[in-house]
């Protein structure tokens, strides 16, 4: 079953009329309805008005009906004397001695409720005063709170959109506008606001103690911090912290130090002040996946920082140590002692590679006693630097070689190759002299002994082996001292002959 309430206040369109030709006094009709407690916001309803003589059941002079709206607060505004017309004329209305009834009857959808009747007086209907003189007995409406009074009369209560709960009160339809009427949320505030936190806190979450963050201000107002709490329990830890001088501390740090600290403020050693993550005995700063990851860390010695990355699928770890005169990098380095850089790896050196093709060269010291650094060219091993005497042995390993045949004769193109001295246009500030050979000369008789680049930075460069050179002048000496053996046989054959010829 419904259980319409309404709430309702008559307001006057015009108090006082000194015409003498009869005219309607329309007035407003406001109230608030209720189904069952809960504020019908938002609906269309139908709403009766009757007005009867001498009492709530007494005749009908006139009747009305009018299709209203409700607003979010349940309220409907209706002006008696402008709706669809039922019964009667409202023109002559209050002509007679008779004592007027208004009746209200609302339809929800069910059929007519009534609402309840009540007497009209000179407020709001004054039809009667436009056949009597001015008397001048004006009345004054007053509203003091929620009470609306008039003078010599009677007071009755405005309803309310408020509802109270002991002390506290409550909205619970709708939004609340402050310097605007048209809100866009629960509560809309047009303009500036101010919060005392010395007096209260905004806080955010949950209710009936759940999860919630707190923004409050220390040092009468200069810092802001936002602290955060667990469901159930009561106490708030401090999670970010902005000072009144721009410094901004990320944990529970409320004294931050410099512009930007993670955790809490490191020792005076740091040696980038700006930005400070770690505490006294050291910082971090770490990122990653499950699979990667790279930490920047720095010690408690005075400048002194270190990158690592690892990786668990087969990437390795690295390792780099800045201080304030070095930079090593790898695997536990250690002190760069007086060097700039200082690369260390139990099994890889420094590796240069092209990004388009991956191809790379990589430089490793030896684990040998003499220290040998040795070249490897996209893995592969392709020679060694001496560590004793620095001598250069490139790989001639007979595993790594195959078509294996004997080098023809050299010495007729060897006695074409033209030794010059000449001095090269770059980098050459004294303008030293320099011996040797012209690459596309050798090419021309030894062509396995030039490399033409096609690198594009140096596209068609003649580069020449002189190594090689070396074997191509074993290679004429073993042809020579051939011709010398097979010259000093036959010399000893003439020889004997002419000792035969002298006897």
């Amino acid at each position: 079953m419904k259980h319409i309430v309404l709430s309702g206040l008559v307001t006057l369109f015009s108090v006082c009329i000194f015409s003498q030709a009869p005219e309607f006094q329309r007035f407003n009709y406001q109230a608030v309805v209720r189904d069952a407690g809960i504020l019908m916001s938002n609906e269309t309803i139908e709403v009766r008005f009757t007005i009867r003589q001498n009492s709530g059941g007494g005749a009908i002079e006139y009747r009305e009906t009018h299709t209203v709206n409700t607003d979010e607060r349940g309220l409907f505004t209706a002006v008696v004397g402008d709706g669809n017309v039922v019964q009667g004329s409202i023109l002559t209305l209050g002509t007679s001695t008779s004592i007027l009834y208004l009746q209200v009857q609302v339809d929800i959808g069910s059929g007519w409720v009534n609402m309840g009747a009540s007497q009209i007086g000179s407020v709001p209907m004054a039809n009667r005063a436009l056949y009597t003189e001015n008397d001048e007995d004006d009345q004054t409406l007053s509203v003091v709170g929620q009470n609306l009074s008039i003078s010599d009369g009677n007071t009755v209560a405005i309803p309310s959109i408020w509802s109270t709960n002991g002390a506290d009160a409550y909205y619970d339809s709708g939004d609340i506008g402050i310097n605007t009427n048209s809100p866009e949320f629960n509560l809309h505030v047009n303009g500036e606001m101010f919060v005392n936190t010395s007096a209260g806190r905004i806080n955010l979450g949950f209710p009936s103690n759940g999860n919630q963050w707190r923004m409050s201000t220390q040092g009468s107002g200069a810092n802001l911090q936002f602290q955060s709490k667990p469901t159930g329990s009561s106490t708030y830890t401090r999670r970010v912290y902005l000072a009144q001088n721009g410094n901004v501390a990320i944990g529970n740090n409320s004294s931050p130090d410099e512009e930007l600290v993670v955790g809490t403020n490191l020792g005076s050693g740091w040696a980038i002040p700006a930005i400070t993550v770690g505490g006294t005995s050291g910082g971090v700063v770490q990122t990653g996946n499950t699979e990667y990851q790279i930490s920047m860390e720095s010690s408690s010695t005075f400048g002194r920082a270190r990158i690592i990355s690892n990786s668990p699928t087969g990437f390795g770890r690295g390792e780099t140590e800045m201080r304030t005169n070095g930079l090593t990098i790898g695997e536990n380095a250690g002190s760069p002692g007086s060097f700039m850089l200082k690369v260390e790896h139990g099994s890889f050196g420094v590796n240069f590679a092209r990004a388009s093709t991956d191809n790379d060269w990589e430089f490793l010291t030896s684990s040998a006693a003499a220290s040998n650094l040795n070249l490897y060219a996209n893995g592969a091993f392709r020679g060694s630097f001496n560590g004793t005497d620095g001598s250069w042995n490139p790989s001639s390993d007979r595993r790594l070689k195959t078509d294996i045949i004997e080098l023809e004769s050299v010495m007729d193109r060897v006695m074409l190759l033209e030794a010059s001295r000449y001095k090269y246009l770059d980098n050459n500030p004294q303008n030293k002299e320099a011996i040797g050979f012209i690459a596309q000369d050798v090419k021309a008789l030894f062509p396995e002994l030039v490399h033409v680049v096609e690198d594009e930075r140096s596209k068609g460069m003649h580069a020449l082996n002189y190594g090689g050179m070396s074997v191509i002048a074993l290679k004429a000496i073993q042809e020579q001292q051939a011709e010398i053996e097979e010259l000093r046989s036959m010399l000893e054959s003439l020889m004997g002959e002419v000792e035969q010829l002298q006897k």
